[in-house]
């Protein structure tokens, strides 16, 4: 169980105002996160592992009625791995429930204080990410490794900034592949 709390966070905002660009920083985000984590591991044999994490959190912003951008309220994480001598073969997965874009402010007050509020993007949505990692140990200290990410190449997209004003977000990375090598001195 956990609970945090944040002060002086900076918010930037970006904009153009007619051919000028605009940027004004604001240092007084205060933000409340609580929270649960849970999580467990399973040895079926010596060399079968299987492990699972849970958090779930909520996060306030302190300085307005709108939920916080970027913070999924549910995170999970599923890791299984198997060794065979000299081999090591895991698969893993991660769920990120949806986040809120940011907001920014869109009107104001007769004394020139901001007072209205609107996000800046669509909600992106929730996504399963799964990965795959084959590892060699050559000897004591050499080893060679085989990663994929994002295995099945679905599109998942990060929610909309203040930097990248797409009203969709961002779209994250397809499937990648890392081969590599490492020596331990």
């Amino acid at each position: 169980v956990f609970s945090s709390n944040t002060n002086h966070l900076t918010r930037r905002s970006i904009a153009f105002e007619g051919a000028r660009f605009v940027q004004s920083l604001v240092n007084n985000g205060r933000w409340k996160t609580y929270g649960y984590e849970l999580t467990s591991e399973f040895r079926p044999t010596n060399s079968w592992r299987i492990s699972a994490a849970m958090t779930h959190q909520m996060t306030e912003d302190n300085n307005s009625a709108l939920d916080v951008g970027y913070s999924p309220e549910t995170l999970l994480q599923l890791k299984t791995d198997y060794h065979i001598g000299d081999h090591t073969l895991a698969a893993f997965a991660h769920y990120v429930s949806s986040r809120h874009s940011d907001w920014r402010y869109v009107g104001s007050t007769a004394d020139n204080q901001p007072d209205t509020e609107q996000r800046i993007g669509e909600t992106a949505g929730c996504y399963w990410n799964l990965n795959a990692n084959w590892r060699y140990q050559i000897r004591d200290d050499l080893a060679a490794n085989l990663n994929i990410s994002n295995l099945a190449d679905k599109e998942y997209r990060y929610p909309t900034n203040e930097v990248s004003s797409f009203s969709r977000g961002l779209i994250a990375e397809g499937r990648i592949i890392t081969v590599g090598l490492s020596w331990t001195f």
